[in-house]
């Protein structure tokens, strides 16, 4: 499942984690979700103010949402990331053990 794809700086809210995904990759991805959650509302301020006195707001607002939805989309990448650690951790682990059976059995030990 490959749900990191939709989270672009357009495509708004990005999708939820799956259930093998650890509890430090799972909170950046809530921190992403905050984060599309507080750009949607600056995206909807910015569309409400109209006035000419409200451009420069308007201008400042736009910048935040696009700081906010990169942010957003590097959290998702480290997420990510994080989860190819955990991984490889996982994987090194099990070959560790799958290693230590194959010395034992060949002393004729049990592990």
């Amino acid at each position: 499942m490959m749900f990191w794809q939709t989270t672009t700086a357009e495509a708004g809210w990005g999708g939820s984690p799956g259930p093998g995904w650890g509890s430090a990759s799972g909170r950046l991805l809530s921190c992403e979700q905050e984060l599309l959650g507080v750009r949607a509302d600056l995206v909807a301020s910015a569309q409400a103010w109209v006035s000419p006195a409200g451009k420069a707001f308007r201008e400042r607002l736009y910048e935040y949402r696009t700081k906010m939805a990169e942010s957003a989309e590097l959290l998702r990448w480290a997420a990510v990331a994080l989860e190819a650690v955990d991984a490889a951790i996982d994987a090194a682990d099990a070959a560790a053990d799958v290693a230590k059976a194959a010395e034992a059995a060949l002393h004729g030990r049990t592990p």
